[in-house]
């Protein structure tokens, strides 16, 4: 009994009532069947209301992990306070109830500080509680908390023994992260097929990262054996959810014409994927096809709006590019004084194209100025004018 320490706040009052109702009833009724079908209505309701109390606790973690996920820190803090200050107390009688849902938000409670002193060996005991009944994503926290001894002493191989159980639940994290301890024998018997067997499982429902891990074993073979076509088909799934490394192994493969024909088009077409995502080397070289005409239609004015997002976020060779371009005004109206403000954001990184190209700059200014200097020498001259 001591499991079900009493109904909700909100509920108990009905509940109360409702109890009242059929003792009242009881008292009045001969009939043993009337009297056990009003015994199941009570017990109907309880029920009833239990279950819907224990899935609003339930969707209370839902999201919180959907905002912390798509938030920092500090505004995940502030979100969660906002929340606990009508939802703390079911939290807790959850937590105490054994409901793991329950024990996952007071754990994230103690670590936040949010309603509860912080304390992070208590974010550790609640973690705990729900992760020995088998709740695969409080098992996966335990693996960050004894490999970087969070709350508790450092454990690698406490953290690995939290990872298999959180993987053996179906955590596709943890699958991945097993694989990779299999794959180079971090607190388990090196077994590089055993690492694949568990990329696959990640990969199978859908993780990018296990997706791209397993490409990488199919194409050197690792664990399994050599499959261009199979690497190339795992990374494609990983692409296509955005995955950096992924779309990198796609352009290696179609520019080298790895085990295949060169097919510069189709790897241009990955480069695109990469640099819209934001990666700068992708925003670089993609300039450069476009410049170049490689495995697209030569198209100058793309091209410096690719060098143009490089060059904002630091590439040093995309600044002097885009230095250049406005220099010489090609795929960009000329304009020295923004050439000028681009070679030397470049120079700044020590890249010495962008030194020289200053150095030339300089020099046919200087000589502009000494033509310009000698014309006005010559106009303003007295036998100049006398010259017939």
């Amino acid at each position: 009994m001591e499991k079900w320490v009493k109904f909700p706040d909100k509920l108990a009052g009905y509940g109360a009532s409702l109890l009242v109702l059929v003792i009242s009833m009881l008292t009045r009724i001969n009939n043993s069947f009337f009297v056990s079908c009003l015994f199941l209505l009570f017990v109907s309701y309880a029920i009833s209301a239990d279950s819907d109390w224990i899935e609003a606790v339930k969707q209370d973690l839902r999201d919180h992990n959907d905002y912390s996920s798509k938030n920092e820190s500090t505004v995940t803090r502030q979100h969660l306070e906002t929340i606990a200050t009508n939802r703390f107390a079911d939290w807790k009688i959850a937590a105490e109830r054994g409901i793991p849902e329950g024990q996952v938000l007071i754990a994230v409670c103690y670590f936040f500080g949010v309603n509860v002193p912080k304390n992070y060996a208590q974010a550790v005991k609640w973690t705990h509680k729900a992760a020995e009944q088998g709740y695969a994503d409080a098992q996966y926290a335990l693996v960050t908390c004894y490999a970087n001894g969070f709350g508790t002493v450092k454990d690698i191989v406490e953290a690995v023994k939290w990872l298999h159980k959180a993987a053996e639940y179906v955590h596709v994290v943890a699958q991945n992260e097993l694989g990779w301890c299999y794959c180079h024998g971090i607190s388990v018997p090196e077994d590089k097929a055993e690492g694949v067997k568990w990329f696959r499982k990640a990969a199978e429902q859908g993780n990018a990262e296990a997706q791209k891990n397993i490409g990488v074993c199919y194409f050197d073979g690792i664990g399994i054996p050599k499959d261009k076509a199979e690497a190339v088909k795992w990374w494609r799934k990983s692409a296509e959810q955005g995955n950096s490394d992924a779309l990198h192994a796609l352009v290696g493969y179609y520019f080298e014409g790895v085990s295949a024909p060169e097919n510069k088009a189709e790897g241009v077409k990955w480069f695109c994927k990469v640099a819209e995502q934001g990666n700068v080397v992708a925003q670089y070289n993609l300039g450069v096809y476009y410049f170049e005409g490689t495995g697209i239609t030569e198209h100058k004015v793309e091209g410096v709006n690719w060098f143009r997002k490089a060059a904002e976020q630091g590439h040093a060779l995309a600044q002097c590019n885009l230095g250049w371009c406005y220099f010489e005004g090609i795929g960009v109206q000329k304009d020295q004084t923004e050439a000028v403000k681009w070679l030397r954001r470049a120079e700044s990184q020590g890249l010495k194209e962008a030194i020289d190209i200053l150095k030339k700059i300089e020099e046919e200014q200087t000589k502009t100025m000494s033509t310009r200097t000698r014309l006005f020498d010559t106009l303003s001259s007295p036998s100049a004018v006398l010259v017939k």
